[in-house]
Protein backbone atom coordinates (compact mmCIF):
# COMPACT_ATOMS: atom_id res chain seq x y z
CA UNK A 1 0.00 0.00 0.00
CA UNK A 2 1.47 3.32 -1.10
CA UNK A 3 1.55 6.10 1.50
CA UNK A 4 -0.85 8.98 0.92
CA UNK A 5 1.89 11.51 1.75
CA UNK A 6 5.62 10.90 1.47
CA UNK A 7 8.55 13.31 1.68
CA UNK A 8 12.22 12.88 0.86
CA UNK A 9 14.74 15.20 2.55
CA UNK A 10 12.27 18.05 2.13
CA UNK A 11 14.08 21.33 2.80
CA UNK A 12 12.87 24.91 2.67
CA UNK A 13 14.86 28.11 3.09
CA UNK A 14 13.78 31.74 3.02
CA UNK A 15 16.99 33.58 2.20
CA UNK A 16 19.58 32.42 4.74
CA UNK A 17 16.93 31.10 7.14
CA UNK A 18 16.32 27.36 7.00
CA UNK A 19 12.68 26.71 7.94
CA UNK A 20 12.62 22.96 7.22
CA UNK A 21 15.63 20.66 7.24
CA UNK A 22 15.59 17.37 5.30
CA UNK A 23 12.15 16.21 6.44
CA UNK A 24 11.34 12.60 5.76
CA UNK A 25 7.96 11.15 6.64
CA UNK A 26 5.37 8.73 5.33
CA UNK A 27 1.65 8.99 6.08
CA UNK A 28 -0.09 5.65 5.40
CA UNK A 29 -3.47 5.50 3.74
CA UNK A 30 -6.35 5.81 6.21
CA UNK A 31 -4.20 7.32 8.96
CA UNK A 32 -5.04 10.32 11.11
CA UNK A 33 -1.61 11.94 11.17
CA UNK A 34 -0.95 14.80 13.59
CA UNK A 35 2.03 17.03 12.88
CA UNK A 36 2.71 18.76 16.18
CA UNK A 37 5.25 21.25 17.39
CA UNK A 38 5.55 24.72 18.92
CA UNK A 39 4.57 27.85 17.06
CA UNK A 40 7.20 28.67 14.45
CA UNK A 41 8.38 25.07 14.11
CA UNK A 42 7.58 25.01 10.37
CA UNK A 43 4.22 23.19 10.33
CA UNK A 44 2.38 25.67 8.10
CA UNK A 45 5.34 25.86 5.72
CA UNK A 46 5.27 22.06 5.51
CA UNK A 47 1.58 22.07 4.55
CA UNK A 48 2.11 24.79 1.96
CA UNK A 49 4.84 22.68 0.37
CA UNK A 50 2.53 19.64 0.32
CA UNK A 51 -0.24 21.71 -1.30
CA UNK A 52 2.14 23.19 -3.95
CA UNK A 53 1.63 26.68 -2.56
CA UNK A 54 5.41 26.89 -2.06
CA UNK A 55 8.25 25.22 -3.95
CA UNK A 56 10.89 23.42 -1.85
CA UNK A 57 14.52 24.54 -1.82
CA UNK A 58 15.66 20.90 -1.90
CA UNK A 59 14.16 17.44 -1.66
CA UNK A 60 10.66 16.50 -2.72
CA UNK A 61 7.29 15.10 -1.74
CA UNK A 62 4.40 13.13 -3.19
CA UNK A 63 0.74 13.49 -2.31
CA UNK A 64 -1.70 10.83 -3.52
CA UNK A 65 1.12 9.47 -5.65
CA UNK A 66 1.72 12.79 -7.45
CA UNK A 67 4.77 15.00 -7.12
CA UNK A 68 3.64 18.02 -5.12
CA UNK A 69 5.17 20.40 -7.66
CA UNK A 70 2.74 18.95 -10.24
CA UNK A 71 -0.40 19.11 -8.10
CA UNK A 72 -3.16 20.80 -10.07
CA UNK A 73 -6.69 20.44 -11.38
CA UNK A 74 -8.13 16.99 -10.95
CA UNK A 75 -5.86 15.97 -8.04
CA UNK A 76 -7.19 18.86 -5.93
CA UNK A 77 -10.71 17.40 -6.38
CA UNK A 78 -9.52 14.63 -4.05
CA UNK A 79 -8.01 16.92 -1.41
CA UNK A 80 -9.89 18.87 1.25
CA UNK A 81 -8.10 21.79 2.88
CA UNK A 82 -9.06 23.83 5.94
CA UNK A 83 -6.87 26.41 7.67
CA UNK A 84 -7.29 28.38 10.89
CA UNK A 85 -7.11 31.52 8.72
CA UNK A 86 -9.46 30.19 6.06
CA UNK A 87 -10.38 32.90 3.56
CA UNK A 88 -14.06 32.75 2.67
CA UNK A 89 -16.36 35.02 0.61
CA UNK A 90 -17.91 36.97 3.49
CA UNK A 91 -20.71 38.41 1.36
CA UNK A 92 -22.06 34.91 0.61
CA UNK A 93 -24.51 33.01 2.75
CA UNK A 94 -23.69 29.47 3.84
CA UNK A 95 -26.14 28.13 1.25
CA UNK A 96 -24.59 30.25 -1.50
CA UNK A 97 -21.11 29.00 -0.57
CA UNK A 98 -22.17 25.38 -0.90
CA UNK A 99 -23.98 26.10 -4.18
CA UNK A 100 -20.88 27.88 -5.49
CA UNK A 101 -18.47 25.06 -4.62
CA UNK A 102 -20.62 22.12 -5.68
CA UNK A 103 -19.90 22.23 -9.45
CA UNK A 104 -16.12 22.19 -8.93
CA UNK A 105 -16.17 18.70 -7.38
CA UNK A 106 -17.59 15.82 -9.44
CA UNK A 107 -17.67 13.60 -6.36
CA UNK A 108 -19.84 16.05 -4.37
CA UNK A 109 -22.39 14.11 -2.27
CA UNK A 110 -25.64 16.09 -1.81
CA UNK A 111 -26.89 13.69 0.85
CA UNK A 112 -23.66 14.05 2.82
CA UNK A 113 -23.92 17.83 2.42
CA UNK A 114 -27.40 17.84 3.98
CA UNK A 115 -26.16 15.54 6.74
CA UNK A 116 -23.27 17.90 7.56
CA UNK A 117 -25.56 20.94 7.57
CA UNK A 118 -27.82 19.21 10.09
CA UNK A 119 -24.90 17.90 12.15
CA UNK A 120 -23.26 21.34 12.40
CA UNK A 121 -26.59 23.16 12.67
CA UNK A 122 -25.49 25.59 9.96
CA UNK A 123 -27.69 28.66 9.31
CA UNK A 124 -27.99 28.43 5.53
CA UNK A 125 -29.48 31.90 5.03
CA UNK A 126 -26.93 33.77 7.15
CA UNK A 127 -23.96 35.53 5.56
CA UNK A 128 -20.51 34.20 6.41
CA UNK A 129 -19.36 37.57 7.76
CA UNK A 130 -22.06 37.37 10.43
CA UNK A 131 -21.00 33.93 11.69
CA UNK A 132 -18.96 33.29 14.81
CA UNK A 133 -15.50 31.80 14.43
CA UNK A 134 -16.75 28.38 15.42
CA UNK A 135 -19.62 28.49 12.93
CA UNK A 136 -17.29 29.69 10.14
CA UNK A 137 -15.05 26.67 10.78
CA UNK A 138 -18.10 24.40 10.64
CA UNK A 139 -19.02 25.89 7.26
CA UNK A 140 -15.43 25.36 6.06
CA UNK A 141 -15.48 21.73 7.24
CA UNK A 142 -18.84 21.07 5.57
CA UNK A 143 -17.65 22.50 2.24
CA UNK A 144 -14.45 20.40 2.40
CA UNK A 145 -16.00 17.11 3.51
CA UNK A 146 -19.06 17.05 1.25
CA UNK A 147 -17.14 15.80 -1.81
CA UNK A 148 -15.58 12.86 0.13
CA UNK A 149 -11.92 13.76 -0.42
CA UNK A 150 -9.27 11.06 -0.29
CA UNK A 151 -7.05 13.38 1.78
CA UNK A 152 -8.07 16.08 4.26
CA UNK A 153 -5.36 18.61 5.18
CA UNK A 154 -6.02 20.75 8.25
CA UNK A 155 -3.74 23.57 9.36
CA UNK A 156 -4.33 24.38 13.06
CA UNK A 157 -8.08 23.82 12.56
CA UNK A 158 -9.10 23.93 16.23
CA UNK A 159 -7.24 27.05 17.37
CA UNK A 160 -9.46 29.38 19.39
CA UNK A 161 -12.54 27.15 19.20
CA UNK A 162 -14.81 26.35 22.12
CA UNK A 163 -14.41 22.75 23.39
CA UNK A 164 -17.92 21.80 22.26
CA UNK A 165 -17.32 23.04 18.70
CA UNK A 166 -13.93 21.32 18.62
CA UNK A 167 -15.51 18.04 19.69
CA UNK A 168 -18.15 18.33 16.96
CA UNK A 169 -15.48 18.86 14.31
CA UNK A 170 -13.37 15.97 15.60
CA UNK A 171 -16.41 13.72 15.55
CA UNK A 172 -17.06 14.65 11.92
CA UNK A 173 -13.45 13.76 11.07
CA UNK A 174 -13.65 10.40 12.80
CA UNK A 175 -16.76 9.56 10.79
CA UNK A 176 -14.73 10.14 7.60
CA UNK A 177 -11.69 8.16 8.85
CA UNK A 178 -12.52 4.81 7.19
CA UNK A 179 -12.60 6.39 3.73
CA UNK A 180 -10.00 9.15 3.89
CA UNK A 181 -6.55 10.07 5.19
CA UNK A 182 -6.36 13.02 7.56
CA UNK A 183 -3.26 15.17 7.94
CA UNK A 184 -3.47 17.97 10.49
CA UNK A 185 -1.07 20.31 12.22
CA UNK A 186 -1.46 21.51 15.78
CA UNK A 187 0.52 22.93 18.70
CA UNK A 188 -2.05 21.69 21.23
CA UNK A 189 -1.18 18.14 22.21
CA UNK A 190 -4.34 17.57 24.23
CA UNK A 191 -6.64 18.17 21.26
CA UNK A 192 -5.06 15.49 19.05
CA UNK A 193 -4.03 12.85 21.59
CA UNK A 194 -7.51 11.33 21.78
CA UNK A 195 -7.98 10.59 18.08
CA UNK A 196 -4.70 10.69 16.12
CA UNK A 197 -3.33 7.34 14.94
CA UNK A 198 0.12 8.69 13.97
CA UNK A 199 2.16 11.61 15.23
CA UNK A 200 5.22 13.53 14.10
CA UNK A 201 7.05 16.09 16.19
CA UNK A 202 8.55 19.08 14.39
CA UNK A 203 10.86 21.46 16.21
CA UNK A 204 12.91 24.26 14.67
CA UNK A 205 12.40 22.77 11.24
CA UNK A 206 13.60 19.27 12.15
CA UNK A 207 11.49 16.15 12.51
CA UNK A 208 12.43 14.61 15.86
CA UNK A 209 10.29 11.52 15.31
CA UNK A 210 7.39 10.21 13.25
CA UNK A 211 5.55 7.03 14.25
CA UNK A 212 2.30 5.39 15.28
CA UNK A 213 0.74 6.77 18.43
CA UNK A 214 0.41 3.31 20.00
CA UNK A 215 4.08 2.53 19.36
CA UNK A 216 5.11 5.86 20.83
CA UNK A 217 3.02 5.32 23.94
CA UNK A 218 4.34 1.80 24.40
CA UNK A 219 8.02 2.72 24.23
CA UNK A 220 7.92 5.61 26.74
CA UNK A 221 7.70 5.01 30.48
CA UNK A 222 8.27 7.27 33.46
CA UNK A 223 10.47 5.30 35.86
CA UNK A 224 10.69 6.00 39.60
CA UNK A 225 13.25 4.03 41.61
CA UNK A 226 13.17 4.22 45.42
CA UNK A 227 16.49 3.29 47.05
CA UNK A 228 17.53 2.51 50.61
CA UNK A 229 19.95 5.45 50.73
CA UNK A 230 20.81 8.44 48.54
CA UNK A 231 23.15 7.68 45.64
CA UNK A 232 24.81 9.61 42.86
CA UNK A 233 23.66 8.87 39.34
CA UNK A 234 26.05 6.57 37.49
CA UNK A 235 27.97 8.27 34.68
CA UNK A 236 27.24 5.49 32.18
CA UNK A 237 23.44 5.60 32.15
CA UNK A 238 21.82 4.14 29.02
CA UNK A 239 21.24 6.74 26.32
CA UNK A 240 17.53 5.83 26.24
CA UNK A 241 17.12 7.13 29.81
CA UNK A 242 16.09 10.75 29.38
CA UNK A 243 16.24 13.59 31.93
CA UNK A 244 17.53 11.60 34.92
CA UNK A 245 17.33 13.23 38.35
CA UNK A 246 17.75 12.29 42.00
CA UNK A 247 15.86 13.58 45.02
CA UNK A 248 17.19 12.03 48.23
CA UNK A 249 16.57 8.29 47.90
CA UNK A 250 14.47 8.57 44.73
CA UNK A 251 15.77 8.37 41.15
CA UNK A 252 13.50 9.42 38.28
CA UNK A 253 13.97 9.26 34.52
CA UNK A 254 12.05 8.70 31.30
CA UNK A 255 12.74 5.43 29.48
CA UNK A 256 12.40 6.10 25.75
CA UNK A 257 12.97 2.50 24.59
CA UNK A 258 10.84 0.50 26.99
CA UNK A 259 10.76 -3.22 26.12
CA UNK A 260 8.78 -4.80 28.93
CA UNK A 261 10.63 -7.24 31.16
CA UNK A 262 13.96 -6.59 29.44
CA UNK A 263 13.86 -2.94 30.48
CA UNK A 264 12.72 -3.83 34.00
CA UNK A 265 15.71 -6.18 34.38
CA UNK A 266 17.97 -3.41 33.06
CA UNK A 267 16.76 -1.05 35.79
CA UNK A 268 17.11 -3.75 38.45
CA UNK A 269 20.69 -4.51 37.38
CA UNK A 270 21.73 -0.84 37.63
CA UNK A 271 20.00 -0.35 40.99
CA UNK A 272 20.31 -3.73 42.73
CA UNK A 273 19.37 -2.38 46.17
CA UNK A 274 16.14 -0.70 45.05
CA UNK A 275 13.24 -0.91 47.46
CA UNK A 276 10.65 -0.20 44.77
CA UNK A 277 10.52 0.40 41.01
CA UNK A 278 7.50 2.01 39.36
CA UNK A 279 7.01 2.25 35.60
CA UNK A 280 4.09 4.38 34.45
CA UNK A 281 2.70 5.08 30.99
CA UNK A 282 2.98 8.71 29.93
CA UNK A 283 0.54 11.08 28.24
CA UNK A 284 1.60 12.61 24.96
CA UNK A 285 2.39 15.98 26.52
CA UNK A 286 4.78 14.42 29.04
CA UNK A 287 6.50 12.45 26.28
CA UNK A 288 7.10 15.57 24.20
CA UNK A 289 8.35 17.52 27.20
CA UNK A 290 10.80 14.73 27.98
CA UNK A 291 12.08 14.73 24.40
CA UNK A 292 12.43 18.51 24.38
CA UNK A 293 14.20 18.55 27.76
CA UNK A 294 16.50 15.72 26.72
CA UNK A 295 18.12 17.94 24.10
CA UNK A 296 18.51 20.72 26.65
CA UNK A 297 19.88 18.23 29.19
CA UNK A 298 22.57 16.99 26.83
CA UNK A 299 23.66 20.55 26.08
CA UNK A 300 23.81 21.37 29.79
CA UNK A 301 25.88 18.26 30.52
CA UNK A 302 28.31 19.22 27.77
CA UNK A 303 28.87 22.71 29.16
CA UNK A 304 29.00 21.45 32.75
CA UNK A 305 25.78 22.94 34.08
CA UNK A 306 24.14 19.66 35.14
CA UNK A 307 26.86 18.79 37.72
CA UNK A 308 26.31 22.26 39.16
CA UNK A 309 22.53 21.71 39.27
CA UNK A 310 23.04 18.33 40.94
CA UNK A 311 25.26 19.98 43.55
CA UNK A 312 22.58 22.61 44.16
CA UNK A 313 19.84 19.99 44.47
CA UNK A 314 21.70 17.39 46.53
CA UNK A 315 23.97 19.56 48.69
CA UNK A 316 23.04 23.23 48.64
CA UNK A 317 19.25 23.06 49.05
CA UNK A 318 19.33 20.81 52.16
CA UNK A 319 22.09 22.96 53.63
CA UNK A 320 20.11 26.16 53.02
CA UNK A 321 16.99 24.62 54.54
CA UNK A 322 18.82 23.89 57.79
CA UNK A 323 20.35 27.38 57.71
CA UNK A 324 16.91 28.93 57.27
CA UNK A 325 15.48 26.86 60.12
CA UNK A 326 18.32 27.85 62.46
CA UNK A 327 17.98 31.51 61.51
CA UNK A 328 14.27 31.43 62.27
CA UNK A 329 14.84 29.60 65.55
CA UNK A 330 17.74 31.71 66.88
CA UNK A 331 16.90 35.15 65.56
CA UNK A 332 16.95 36.79 69.06
CA UNK A 333 20.53 35.56 69.63
CA UNK A 334 21.52 36.70 66.14
CA UNK A 335 20.10 40.19 66.65
CA UNK A 336 21.82 40.47 70.06
CA UNK A 337 25.15 39.35 68.62
CA UNK A 338 25.00 41.86 65.76
CA UNK A 339 23.95 44.65 68.13
CA UNK A 340 26.90 43.93 70.43
CA UNK A 341 29.34 44.07 67.52
CA UNK A 342 28.05 47.32 66.07
CA UNK A 343 27.62 48.92 69.50
CA UNK A 344 31.40 48.94 69.69
CA UNK A 345 31.53 50.69 66.35
CA UNK A 346 29.33 53.47 67.75
CA UNK A 347 30.81 53.66 71.29
CA UNK A 348 34.53 53.34 70.71
CA UNK A 349 34.96 56.40 68.46
CA UNK A 350 33.56 58.54 71.30
CA UNK A 351 36.18 57.12 73.66
CA UNK A 352 39.12 57.54 71.36
CA UNK A 353 40.20 60.64 73.23
CA UNK A 354 41.66 58.32 75.85
CA UNK A 355 44.13 57.11 73.28
CA UNK A 356 45.08 60.46 71.72
CA UNK A 357 48.59 60.30 73.13
CA UNK A 358 49.19 56.78 71.84
CA UNK A 359 49.97 55.48 68.38
CA UNK A 360 47.21 54.38 66.02
CA UNK A 361 48.55 50.84 66.15
CA UNK A 362 48.20 50.69 69.94
CA UNK A 363 44.71 52.16 69.79
CA UNK A 364 43.60 49.63 67.20
CA UNK A 365 45.13 46.78 69.18
CA UNK A 366 43.21 47.69 72.35
CA UNK A 367 39.91 48.13 70.54
CA UNK A 368 40.28 44.88 68.67
CA UNK A 369 41.21 43.06 71.86
CA UNK A 370 38.08 44.33 73.61
CA UNK A 371 35.97 43.47 70.61
CA UNK A 372 37.57 40.04 70.47
CA UNK A 373 36.71 39.24 74.08
CA UNK A 374 33.04 39.99 73.54
CA UNK A 375 33.05 38.10 70.23
CA UNK A 376 34.51 35.01 71.93
CA UNK A 377 31.79 35.12 74.55
CA UNK A 378 29.03 35.68 72.01
CA UNK A 379 30.32 32.97 69.71
CA UNK A 380 30.58 30.52 72.56
CA UNK A 381 26.96 31.08 73.59
CA UNK A 382 25.57 31.00 70.04
CA UNK A 383 27.56 27.92 69.01
CA UNK A 384 26.26 26.12 72.09
CA UNK A 385 22.67 27.04 71.22
CA UNK A 386 22.93 26.09 67.56
CA UNK A 387 24.63 22.75 68.10
CA UNK A 388 22.56 21.68 71.10
CA UNK A 389 19.38 22.34 69.13
CA UNK A 390 20.09 19.12 67.24
CA UNK A 391 19.50 15.64 68.62
CA UNK A 392 22.87 14.51 67.15
CA UNK A 393 21.17 11.45 65.70
CA UNK A 394 19.17 13.42 63.18
CA UNK A 395 17.66 16.82 62.77
CA UNK A 396 14.10 16.17 63.95
CA UNK A 397 12.64 19.09 62.01
CA UNK A 398 14.39 18.75 58.69
CA UNK A 399 15.74 15.21 58.46
CA UNK A 400 12.66 13.44 59.75
CA UNK A 401 11.89 11.98 56.31
CA UNK A 402 15.48 11.25 55.25
CA UNK A 403 18.60 9.63 56.72
CA UNK A 404 20.92 11.62 58.93
CA UNK A 405 23.89 13.10 57.08
CA UNK A 406 26.30 14.74 59.47
CA UNK A 407 28.33 16.43 56.72
CA UNK A 408 25.38 18.47 55.48
CA UNK A 409 24.33 19.27 59.03
CA UNK A 410 27.82 20.41 59.95
CA UNK A 411 28.03 22.44 56.74
CA UNK A 412 24.75 24.19 57.59
CA UNK A 413 26.01 25.11 61.06
CA UNK A 414 29.27 26.47 59.64
CA UNK A 415 27.29 28.49 57.07
CA UNK A 416 25.19 29.87 59.92
CA UNK A 417 28.31 31.07 61.73
CA UNK A 418 29.82 32.52 58.55
CA UNK A 419 26.74 34.62 57.84
CA UNK A 420 25.71 35.68 61.33
CA UNK A 421 29.06 35.81 63.15
CA UNK A 422 31.91 36.23 60.68
CA UNK A 423 30.24 38.78 58.38
CA UNK A 424 29.23 41.16 61.22
CA UNK A 425 32.73 40.74 62.64
CA UNK A 426 34.33 41.69 59.30
CA UNK A 427 31.91 44.61 58.90
CA UNK A 428 32.76 45.92 62.37
CA UNK A 429 36.48 45.56 61.75
CA UNK A 430 36.15 47.40 58.43
CA UNK A 431 34.30 50.30 60.04
CA UNK A 432 36.91 50.60 62.77
CA UNK A 433 39.73 50.59 60.25
CA UNK A 434 38.00 53.25 58.17
CA UNK A 435 37.42 55.45 61.23
CA UNK A 436 41.11 55.11 62.11
CA UNK A 437 42.11 56.39 58.69
CA UNK A 438 43.00 53.08 57.06
CA UNK A 439 41.62 51.64 53.83
CA UNK A 440 39.70 48.46 54.85
CA UNK A 441 40.27 46.64 51.53
CA UNK A 442 44.03 46.67 52.08
CA UNK A 443 43.47 44.72 55.29
CA UNK A 444 41.28 42.01 53.80
CA UNK A 445 44.08 39.37 53.75
CA UNK A 446 44.79 40.07 57.41
CA UNK A 447 41.12 39.85 58.33
CA UNK A 448 40.72 36.56 56.48
CA UNK A 449 43.83 35.17 58.14
CA UNK A 450 42.43 36.21 61.51
CA UNK A 451 39.16 34.44 60.78
CA UNK A 452 41.01 31.27 59.80
CA UNK A 453 42.89 31.40 63.09
CA UNK A 454 39.65 32.02 64.95
CA UNK A 455 38.06 29.06 63.21
CA UNK A 456 40.90 26.70 64.07
CA UNK A 457 41.52 27.93 67.59
CA UNK A 458 37.99 28.80 68.70
CA UNK A 459 35.11 27.73 66.46
CA UNK A 460 36.08 24.13 65.76
CA UNK A 461 37.01 23.32 69.37
CA UNK A 462 33.73 24.86 70.54
CA UNK A 463 31.88 22.82 67.94
CA UNK A 464 33.60 19.66 69.13
CA UNK A 465 32.87 20.33 72.81
CA UNK A 466 29.24 21.20 72.05
CA UNK A 467 28.82 18.05 69.98
CA UNK A 468 29.88 15.72 72.83
CA UNK A 469 27.88 17.46 75.54
CA UNK A 470 24.13 17.32 76.07
CA UNK A 471 23.45 20.88 77.24
CA UNK A 472 24.96 24.30 77.85
CA UNK A 473 25.87 23.62 81.50
CA UNK A 474 27.84 20.51 80.64
CA UNK A 475 29.51 22.30 77.76
CA UNK A 476 30.60 25.09 80.12
CA UNK A 477 32.01 22.63 82.64
CA UNK A 478 33.80 20.73 79.89
CA UNK A 479 35.25 23.94 78.48
CA UNK A 480 36.49 25.01 81.92
CA UNK A 481 38.06 21.59 82.39
CA UNK A 482 39.85 21.85 79.05
CA UNK A 483 41.13 25.36 79.90
CA UNK A 484 42.36 24.26 83.35
CA UNK A 485 44.14 21.30 81.79
CA UNK A 486 45.79 23.54 79.20
CA UNK A 487 46.88 26.07 81.83
CA UNK A 488 48.20 23.29 84.05
CA UNK A 489 50.16 21.86 81.14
Amino acid sequence: MNPTIQTHDLTMRFGQTEVLHEIGLAVPEGAIYALVGPNGAGKTTMIKLLMNILRPTAGGAEVLGVDTQRLAGEVFNRIGYVSENQEMPDAMTVEALLDFMRPFYPRWDRELERQLVRQFDLPLKRKLKHLSRGMRMKAAFASSLAYRPSLIVLDEPFTGLAPLVRDELIESLLERAPETTIFLSSHDLAEIESFASHVGYLEEGRMLFSEEMTVLSERFREVTVTLAAPVKLPRDLPSAWLVPETVDCVVRFVHSEYRGEASEHEVADLFPGARDVELEAMPLRSIFLAIAWAAVWIALVIIGVIPILNFIDVILFPLLNIFRKDTRRFWPEIVLSVIVVFAFVLVFPNEWGVFHDQSVQERMRIMLAALGILMVTGWWLLIARVVHAESLVGDQQFWITRPYEWKKLLGAKVLFLLVWLYLPFIAAQSVLLAEAGFHPLSYVPGLLFGLLLATGILVLPLFAIAAVTANFARMTLTLLGVLIALLGA
